[in-house]
């Protein structure tokens, strides 16, 4: 999101009423400038860096929570979710961290196992997880999305990025993503905060601990 700045305070000597006025303004509050926001060019330089950085992360672990509205009911539960390259492994916890739901796969077959014994396979997580749950998280587009890029098989409706390249909206398919805030880790920014609409739910995840791989 791009700034107009204010324009430069002119520090140039004036009459000695008004330069009496000036001392005592400038010992006060500095005379200072107010810097340039980046232009349009350089917030999409910076964007292109990140992207391309953030493509090439194959491996990598989270751990927090998501609270869940699905139809005038919501839930809260932890979760942690590994992925190596197309693999993933995701686990759901209830608030006291005991195991509620465990899903596993990659892009051929995924299987989810809950803590009552239920078990069932198919081609993706998100079928599997609205039969054996009553709701279900968009795994295939997390997958990209909880590290701050949009799911490169999909087209992109809409990007909104901040001033140093950071998405703070994207839209993707039926899904609203917007970007509350992001985290410092191993020299790059992660999000930490994100939540995700659609015409039926709505995902807020929080990101505690963050951890890039190379394994």
């Amino acid at each position: 999101m791009l700034r107009i700045s204010g324009q430069s305070r002119n520090c140039a000597p004036l009459g000695l009423a008004s330069g009496l006025v000036l001392v005592l303004f400038s010992t006060l509050y500095g005379c200072a400038t107010t810097p340039k926001a980046p232009t349009d060019a350089q917030v999409k330089a910076a964007w292109a860096m990140r992207q391309a950085r953030l493509s090439q992360q194959r491996f990598w672990r989270i751990s927090g929570k998501v609270a869940v509205t699905h139809e005038g009911e919501g839930w809260q539960a932890g979760l942690r979710w590994q992925q190596r390259n197309e693999r993933f492994n995701i686990e759901i916890l209830d608030p006291i961290g005991r195991k509620i739901a465990q899903i596993r796969g990659d892009l051929d077959m995924v299987q989810l196992k809950t803590s009552k014994g239920r078990s069932a396979q198919a081609p993706n997580a998100e079928s599997l997880m609205r039969e054996l749950l009553g709701w279900s998280l968009p795994v295939s587009g997390m997958r990209y999305w909880v590290i701050g890029i949009p799911d490169p098989r999909v087209n992109v409706e809409q990007l909104q990025l901040d001033d140093i390249g950071r998405i703070v909206q994207l839209k993707q398919g039926a899904w609203d993503v917007r970007y509350q805030y992001y985290t410092s880790t191993a020299d790059v920014d992660l999000p930490a905060k994100m939540t995700l609409t659609s015409e039926r739910l709505r995902l807020t995840l929080v990101v505690r601990d963050w951890r890039l791989t190379t394994a």
